[in-house]
């Protein structure tokens, strides 16, 4: 029994019953789509160049994922989404997640800083992890796109660019209800959706969510298992067609709460990879994470003749209250608070030509502004002296135009053009208040104040030539160059930063593809990629001393870096009852020349001003040098409309080093996993599942802090213990789906 808390096996038997009564399934606009095992492998419609495409015509390496196998999976979540696309890491850290693709991303030190990997939402840029909370509510599709994407897609695309398609409202009246009730986390996930016409010309649909699960960390302070997650959430959609026009509004709000974080000690022993503990254990404090984020898009789809005029304009707003404890002690000892403030509002125009004739264009411009609110406290009741509290303000404005043009020599042979110019300019302010009344009163002394500004402009060119010898293979090479804007270091902890600002980065990328279809029973997509980065953003923690026990976030430029190697993604249907799909990916990702990197702790820094050190050609932190995934699926007709569909997932990636600092205690080795899915539908109405993940139990982690910690004994901490974020266990959960006919 956990503390404080009343039985949780009673609860969520009492959870589950009152699901099942409400015919409970988890709802997604295709989750009973799985049914559809006939359809061709290769009808899949894809907007990665801003008008529908069959994926295989797409001169992209790109995965794509429809909402009926994010159902069927129960993937709620980027964490979980990663195991399906090759080179895409998810990195959990205590208090955001990180999105690293080809081995580049943005480390969670400053929430100043914009992710490497853009997610777009409905055509919604959001450049912060935290910036929609449930993306993978009621899902139609999700496109990943892989390297530079700057030329199209857009702002701070120097990585890739993840593109989550909203289901729209349905033709005729539908509705689904459903629960998910997972048995190791002991809580449920509730989703509902209604659909359909209100009258012939105006359409709407309703998603909801809730859920509340335990977490997989046992407290053994506070005593709960942990992180406690409450999420709840809700999403309005409506299409009215008039005329030659087409309106599009949709309205989310969603609210997480977090209460703990998946973080371990681990016991680091000289020579060897820190070792996951047989009882995982937590020994922090109470820390608590909330989030309340507002959503509204409006796209307007003007048809004029044979040409598409579309408007998108997009609000984002979200709010942010984090507690973290750090002295490892039941009571506050020592705790910092950290919120965020952050709206956006963004406008963008195109004009699309039509599909089919000798030249294909699209032309846009596109309009951005945030800003920025961070409020760090950090206070001691031992010593009252050393509090801080940290105010950074920043504000941020993009305009860009866009172009691209593609030009069909022949039907064989095809040549595409991009270019995209953006400037941003942000202004930013940064104040550090200390003394003992400063975080309860805000008055203290002033230990640091700065104020600057920047202003930026960028060319993003890409150019792409395809071949397609036939209706069944295609061959392309490609060139494309994306940007990332620089910035201010934000709210950062425990010191006065050397450099207030840092450079924008710059990336180039050669890719060389070859597409196949079979048929319609399959596809095979293999690619060449080489990505070469120049004043690479890093954001890491830097000892301060040359001892390395205390640390500040610092965010960066590294000189350069370089990714190069090999994917692929590949699907065959062997026959009516029997589909395999998966990938595999190659990848060497290194810095180049990165002189300002972190230390490993006890290294002695080579810029004390910095507490850095050199990392040059050293590999980057979470890229593995393979990765991929094998998914097997069987069904078959039991007859009076039974179906039944069994799927088995492996999937894999080598060692890799789960902390900035090149240290050879913090490298994860290598690791399969394997998911399992039983699932039995009766007709179009019902559906019952059995999830397995992680089904042998592997014990791995994420991402590795080299902060030492205090020496405590009686909670099992000694002095060369550090602090790791865990990965989910083994669980099981019994999904159910129902549709109202």
């Amino acid at each position: 029994m956990k503390a404080n808390h009343p039985p949780r096996v009673g609860r969520g038997l009492a959870r589950v019953l009152v699901s099942s009564a409400v015919a409970a399934a988890l709802a997604s606009s295709a989750a009973l789509a799985q049914q559809q095992d006939q359809e061709d492998l290769m009808e899949v419609t894809v907007t990665a160049q801003k008008r529908e495409q069959s994926l295989q015509d797409v001169p992209i390496s790109m995965t794509v994922v429809d909402g009926a196998e994010l159902a069927n999976r129960s993937i709620k979540g980027f964490e979980d989404f990663s195991t399906l696309v090759p080179n895409f890491n998810v990195v959990r850290t205590p208090g955001a997640q990180a999105i690293f693709m080809r081995g580049i991303g943005s480390g969670p030190g400053s929430p100043s800083l914009d992710q490497s990997v853009v997610m777009f939402v409905d055509g919604i840029y959001g450049g912060r992890a935290r910036q929609f909370m449930t993306p993978f509510l009621d899902v139609q599709r999700i496109e990943v796109l892989r390297g530079p994407q700057g030329a199209l897609v857009g702002k701070n695309t120097s990585a890739g660019a993840i593109s989550i398609v909203s289901a729209r409202p349905t033709d005729k009246l539908e509705a689904r209800l459903g629960a998910e009730y997972d048995f190791d986390l002991e809580g449920p996930t509730l989703d509902a959706v209604v659909s359909g016409p209100v009258t012939e010309n105006f359409g709407l649909r309703l998603a909801a969510r809730y859920q509340d699960i335990d977490g997989y960390i046992r407290n053994s302070l506070t005593g709960h298992d942990e992180p406690l997650r409450d999420e709840k959430a809700g999403r309005l959609t409506a299409v009215y067609e008039i005329g030659n026009f087409t309106i599009t509004g949709k309205a989310e709000i969603a609210k997480l709460r977090l209460d703990g974080n998946p973080i371990q000690v681990f016991s680091a022993r000289i020579n060897r990879p820190i070792d996951y503990n047989k009882e995982t254990k937590s020994v922090l404090g109470p820390d608590f994470d909330t989030n309340e984020s507002k959503t509204g898009v409006l796209t307007v789809d003007w048809q004029l003749g044979d040409f598409t005029l579309t408007s998108i304009t997009g609000y984002s707003k979200y709010e942010t209250r984090e507690g973290v404890d750090a002295d490892f002690f039941e009571r506050d000892l020592a705790y910092s608070r950290f919120d965020e403030d952050f709206s956006q509002t963004s406008q963008e125009l195109r004009l699309l030509s039509p599909t089919g004739g000798r030249f294909e264009y699209v032309v846009g411009a596109y309009w951005h502004h945030n800003d920025l609110l961070e409020l760090r406290t950090t206070a001691t009741t031992f010593a009252p002296a050393g509090n801080t509290i940290r105010f950074f303000d920043q504000g941020s404005s993009t305009v860009s135009a866009y172009t691209q043009a593609t030009w069909n020599v022949s039907p064989q042979f095809a040549a595409v053009l991009g270019l995209r110019y953006t400037k941003e300019d942000k202004d930013a302010s940064y104040i550090r208040i200390g003394g003992a009344n400063s975080t309860t009163t805000g008055v203290g002394t002033v230990q640091a104040s700065f104020a600057d500004s920047v202003s930026e402009g960028e060319v993003d060119p890409a150019l792409s030539l395809q071949w397609r010898p036939d209706g069944d293979h295609m061959i392309y090479g490609s060139y494309s160059q994306g940007s990332k804007s620089g910035g201010f270091q934000g709210a950062i902890s425990n010191a006065t930063p050397a450099a207030f600002k840092f450079k924008p980065e710059k990336s180039d990328s050669l890719e060389f593809g070859y597409k196949q279809t079979y048929g319609g029973k399959g596809y095979l997509d293999v690619v060449l990629f080489h990505t070469k980065y120049q004043d690479l953003q890093s954001s890491t923690a830097l000892p301060t001393t040359a001892s390395g026990s205390s640390f500040a976030f610092f965010t960066g430029n590294a000189g350069e870096a370089t990714a190069k190697g090999i994917e692929s993604n590949w699907a065959y249907r062997f026959s009516e009852h029997v589909k395999v799909n998966g990938a595999l990916a190659y990848m060497d990702a290194k810095y180049g020349q990165y002189a300002e990197g972190p230390c490993i702790t006890g290294q002695t820094p080579n810029n004390a001003a910095r507490g850095s050190c050199d990392n040059s050609n050293i590999d980057l932190p979470f890229s593995s040098k393979w990765s991929g995934n094998v998914t097997a699926t069987w069904s078959s007709d039991l007859g009076s409309s039974m179906k039944l569909d069994v799927s088995l997932t492996a999937n894999f990636r080598s060692s890799f080093r789960a902390e900035f600092a090149p240290d050879p205690l913090f490298v994860e080795g290598g690791y399969t996993k394997y998911d399992a899915r039983i699932g039995l539908s009766f007709g179009d109405a019902w559906e019952l599942a059995l999830l397995g993940r992680n089904l042998t139990d592997k014990k791995t982690f994420s991402f590795a802090t080299a902060a030492a910690l205090a020496n405590n004994p009686a909670l099992g901490i000694s002095p060369d213990a550090r602090l790791g974020v865990v990965d989910p266990p083994r669980t099981v959960a019994l999904q159910a789906r129902y549709k109202f006919q």
